[in-house]
């Protein structure tokens, strides 16, 4: 009779693991894997107006002024491509979800900026904010506002827009190192033991003491 009560809990360990494995691999097809597809998206979205930003003043003839039709162009790409933004900022509330609430706050952190996103992990502010759009328009109003010529300008400008790029890439990088190890744990894998990178290092102490994320299943 005992065996067969030991059977029968090795039983129902085997389903409540084979239960477990079902719901996290659902849940990676469900509702991560669609983030990422839509994060892609924005990331995509990002590169190619910051490109074009990029041809549009190094090949423009009219003056670079405060009255330059880029900064129109920056709101109209800002407001055709909210909707992509607001898709991943909307999944903020889960955060500090044990298993995949960093992997949500690097997607917030990339397209809110860092301080921003801490704001609103913390309190849910509801609110659309496009940190590199943002820093860019600002960024060129103060060059195209200054007394240097337009040459100094172009140099100027293609300097910030290069350095907004890399950081964007930066900023995608670390997103795909923490997606590695939320797939990993969904899908039955070994996560890495080790951050990824040395950026990776100093992100997951940095955001472990922020979110308090206990990462431990």
């Amino acid at each position: 009779m005992l065996i067969d009560l030991l059977d029968k809990l090795i039983d129902r360990c085997i389903q409540l693991a084979q239960r477990r494995e079902k719901q996290d691999r659902d849940l990676y097809s469900d509702l991560l894997a669609p983030t990422l597809d839509n994060f892609e998206k924005v990331h995509k979205n990002y590169i190619e107006t910051f490109i074009a930003y990029k041809n549009i003043v190094i090949s423009g003839s009219t003056a670079l002024t405060l009255e330059h039709p880029i900064f129109n162009r920056i709101i109209e790409d800002s407001q055709a491509s909210s909707d992509l933004r607001a898709k991943v900022i909307a999944l903020r509330q889960y955060s500090k979800d044990p298993v995949f609430g960093r992997f949500i706050h690097r997607m917030c952190n990339y397209i809110i900026g860092q301080q921003s996103s801490f704001k609103i992990l913390r309190e849910g502010e509801p609110t659309r904010i496009n940190a590199a759009r943002s820093r860019f328009s600002q960024g060129l109003k103060e060059i195209f506002n200054s007394p240097i010529d337009d040459n100094k300008k172009k140099l100027k400008s293609t300097s910030l827009i290069d350095e907004i790029l890399s950081d964007l890439q930066v900023c995608y990088q670390l997103i795909m190192d923490e997606h590695v190890r939320v797939k990993a744990r969904l899908l039955g894998l070994k996560a890495p033991d080790k951050p990824i990178s040395k950026l990776d290092a100093m992100n997951l102490r940095y955001e472990d003491d922020i979110l308090k994320l206990d990462l431990d299943r």
